[in-house]
């Protein structure tokens, strides 16, 4: 095949869906189902121009809420192309109807954020995939867990992967392969991220000898719903940007529009020394039922689902970890230091984000470096390369006992929360990383000894990344 893509949310299925546009042969893996991304659940919106906006202005909001980090010429790339491409893609070829008004979110100067309702990301996500389905030379391959990139000579040949249904694996040779295989956030006992957020392409990546960059930032979302279990619903900033306000149960009010990562730590704190199980986030005083009904409906559901009416009530909220800033290091095009090998999206650090992301700015970066990436590989004059099944005798290995497996996550996610979180404690970090150490030298052990399974390949990865992200926040 011509181009490998590991992963289809907007970052890789941008760049499949420009790629097939210019002939090239596709082959696009995940793991799951295609909906199964951060993309789909992105409920704020994307940004874009708003009326009296300008691109010096978002390019001020991006490196203020990155700490003075982002990198300048990425930032330019983004302010500059990002709004044409949402037109030319998102509206014009794609007929995506966006709502009339821009949206505000927390450390924007201005309101320019396009939106449909509070379910933006499904709405992209559905358009991007359908285009794609109308391509004879995107082939897809769901439930298909990628193991290892193929590396010979110093460059990127492909992926080995393992088919779920089959139980064999596969060695998918390509001309270039490209990773938008997303987030961290499953490496952490609390998340918004969906199960497939486990640090895959970055432990991949690693393993390869890809350089990695920043992956000590990763963002903490400061309103998620205090739901029971490990996944929280996301209450999106865009309610704070309609006038929301948060507060603690005592009635203090936070700085409502401050940065996530700013605004996560002053929660967090006041939930420490108050012993806090949540602060309230309250738009029943502020906005008309109606209002709150039509703008967000599928919080208002789902909320009322839990019992809490948004328009009467206030929404119970915690901060839990939501993206990550850092990742494999690439160029403005989404080139890493391997050739054949590109990276786009969350799993990438393009520098765009420094130390924090600036809300809805997630869903264009992927359009932008999605774009980026296939133009670059479309000018490459890359040879095609043919598939082959790779020998492995699963017989001759024991099954892993799946209740080991997630004792095992489990504990890399507790560590993850306790010594790499929001708490700010260098001994409890150095302590982390000597027992994720030991953790990781155990879980590669059961790796070598026992058959595959998408649960066992995902451990072996979160492993990995857990010490990446780790070892770069000790140094």
């Amino acid at each position: 095949m011509d181009v490998l893509i590991i992963g289809c949310g907007i970052a890789g299925a941008t760049t499949a869906l420009e790629l097939a546009k210019s002939k090239k042969r596709v082959t696009i893996i995940t793991r799951s189902d295609i909906f199964d991304s951060n993309s789909t659940c992105a409920q704020g919106g994307i940004v874009s121009r708003g009326k009296h906006d300008s691109k010096e202005s978002l390019s001020r909001d991006i490196f203020r809420a990155g700490r003075g980090l982002s990198d300048k010429k990425a930032v330019e790339i983004l302010a500059v192309e990002g709004p044409k491409l949402v037109d030319r893609i998102l509206v014009d070829e794609l007929g995506i109807r966006f709502d009339a008004d821009f949206g505000l979110e927390a450390a924007h100067s201005t309101k320019r954020i396009l939106h449909v309702a509070d379910a933006t990301g499904k709405a992209v996500m559905v358009a991007l995939l359908a285009a794609l389905k109308s391509y004879k030379n995107v082939k897809w391959l769901t439930y298909h867990t990628a193991m290892d990139l193929v590396i010979e000579g110093g460059e990127c040949q492909g992926v080995l992967v393992f088919d779920q249904k089959q139980k064999r694996v596969k060695k998918l040779l390509s001309g270039s392969t490209v990773l938008a295989t997303g987030g961290v956030g499953q490496l952490f006992l609390y998340t918004t991220n969906p199960a497939g957020a486990r640090g895959d392409g970055l432990a991949m990546a690693y393993r390869a000898g890809a350089d990695i960059e920043n992956a000590e930032y990763v963002q903490f979302h400061p309103t998620a719903l205090a739901n029971p279990g490990r996944v929280k619903f996301l209450i999106s900033e865009a309610l704070r940007g309609e006038g929301g306000r948060l507060k603690t149960p005592g009635g203090a009010l936070f700085d409502d529009l401050a940065p996530r990562d700013v605004l996560s730590q002053q929660i967090y704190t006041e939930m420490l020394s108050n012993n806090y199980p949540h602060v309230l986030l309250d738009i029943a005083s502020y906005r008309t039922p109606k209002f709150i009904r039509q703008r967000f409906p599928t919080i208002y559901r789902h909320c009322k689902s839990r019992g809490i009416d948004i328009t009467r009530d206030s929404i119970p909220v915690v901060p839990v970890a939501h993206y990550f800033c850092g990742g494999v290091k690439v160029d403005l095009w989404g080139r890493t230091n391997i050739m054949g090998l590109y990276a786009v999206g969350e799993v990438t650090c393009t520098g765009l984000h420094g130390a924090n992301r600036l809300a809805s700015t997630s869903l264009l970066e992927g359009l932008v470096w999605g774009v980026r990436a296939a133009l670059d590989i479309t000018r490459q004059q890359t040879p095609r390369r043919v598939d082959g099944d790779v020998s492995f005798l699963q017989d001759s290995l024991r099954t892993a006992d799946l209740a080991v497996i997630r004792r095992k996550m489990q504990r890399i996610r507790k560590l993850m929360w306790e010594c790499v979180g929001l708490k700010q404690d260098r001994s409890l970090l150095e302590k982390g990383v000597i027992r994720l150490e030991d953790l990781r030298k155990d879980i590669e052990e059961i790796y070598r000894d026992s058959r595959l399974t998408d649960s066992l390949i995902g451990l072996r990865n979160s492993a990995e990344s857990a010490l990446v992200i780790a070892r770069a926040r000790l140094s």
